[in-house]
């Protein structure tokens, strides 16, 4: 793993693409910043990458609106 995320030059990739809204089945949708997304990312990234995120103003941002829900 570690030999890839090298290659990779400390960068991800996935595949994200829109949230079908009618999967919700009549469940409470709130506004939110963050867009509905579905994505094959699984918790695979570099200590760099992880690092910059929970430092990161807006990305503290987003996780603090994701735990306040």
């Amino acid at each position: 793993m570690v030999r890839i995320l090298t290659a990779l030059n400390g960068s991800f990739n996935t595949q994200i693409a829109p949230f079908e809204r009618y999967r919700l089945n009549r469940k409470r949708m709130k506004d939110s910043p963050l867009p509905l997304i579905k994505s094959s990312l699984a918790a695979t990234f570099s200590r760099e990458a992880a690092n910059f995120m929970s430092k990161n103003e807006v990305m503290s941002g987003y996780i603090w609106t994701i735990s306040n829900d």
